[in-house]
């Protein structure tokens, strides 16, 4: 929605539920067996629509799917750099309007390379079927995970309510998934290979950023000691050298009674 807003999504999906009852009632009159020898019914239907027309639409389709994964990764990408989870990488402002409307050269690059090297390495879309399938149905699972953790901190559900919608989700989810990992060696193995190379980059930075932080702390700390020892040194003050080597800063001081 931070790229285009949210009325062309929703009329987007008013097309697609229009488009899809559109489908339903032509398949009613579909016949369940056809002839043997016959045609299969979705090329005898084919031939009687103007073929030029539906590359036309399938062309145009392509191209926005594949602007919505790229926006999606230029996204994910910013808001993963924001968290401490990606390393910084440039990003340009392409829209004075549009907060969400950037461009991320390195993933630009990265997933025309990636997109290459694939159509290479398979040579053709039946091949890519076992890739594909691996990866939505991975990408189902880990979104009714998120979906669940959303339930139980944000929205505040009970753990009986989220553990009912969760177990739901995951029964279709888990039926999916479980029926493409007997797709690895045909593909699957690419998804889930670049999934885990993600995850390590991701894990490692926030570690590494955490762990500085944690360093930074430190290092203020010690240097707040210096500056108190250096003041106790001027001042000759008993207080200001006991509270230096106190742990506990915030408990008062209280002076003894040789104190002057």
């Amino acid at each position: 929605m931070g790229h285009i807003g949210p009325n062309p999504i929703r009329a987007a999906w008013y097309c697609v539920c229009c488009r899809l009852s559109s489908q339903l009632r032509r398949q009613i009159g579909i016949p369940r067996h056809s002839q043997p020898g016959s045609k299969s019914v979705f090329h005898a239907r084919a031939q009687l629509v103007n073929l030029s027309a539906g590359r036309t639409r399938q062309r145009f389709a392509t191209i926005i799917a594949s602007q919505a994964i790229i926006t999606g990764a230029f996204s994910m990408t910013r808001q993963a750099m924001q968290l401490g989870w990606f390393p910084g990488v440039r990003i340009s402002q392409t829209s004075a309007e549009e907060h969400g409307q950037i461009y991320v050269p390195f993933v630009n690059w990265t997933m025309m390379a990636f997109t290459v090297g694939l159509t290479a390495g398979f040579g053709s879309s039946d091949r890519l079927a076992g890739a594909y399938g691996t990866a939505v149905s991975t990408t189902m699972v880990l979104t009714t995970a998120l979906l669940y953790h959303v339930m139980r901190n944000r929205w505040q559900w009970s753990l009986c309510q989220a553990a009912t919608i969760t177990s739901i989700f995951l029964a279709i989810d888990l039926a999916f998934f479980s029926a493409n990992l007997l797709k690895m060696r045909d593909g699957g193995w690419m998804p889930l290979t670049f999934g885990a190379l993600v995850f390590t980059i991701m894990t490692t930075w926030h570690y590494g950023v955490e762990a500085m932080h944690r360093r930074k702390r430190g290092s203020i700390s010690t240097a707040g000691q210096v500056l108190l020892l250096v003041f106790a040194a001027i001042t000759s003050q008993e207080y200001v050298a006991r509270r230096c080597f106190s742990h506990d800063l915030a408990t008062p001081y209280r002076p003894s009674s040789s104190t002057t």
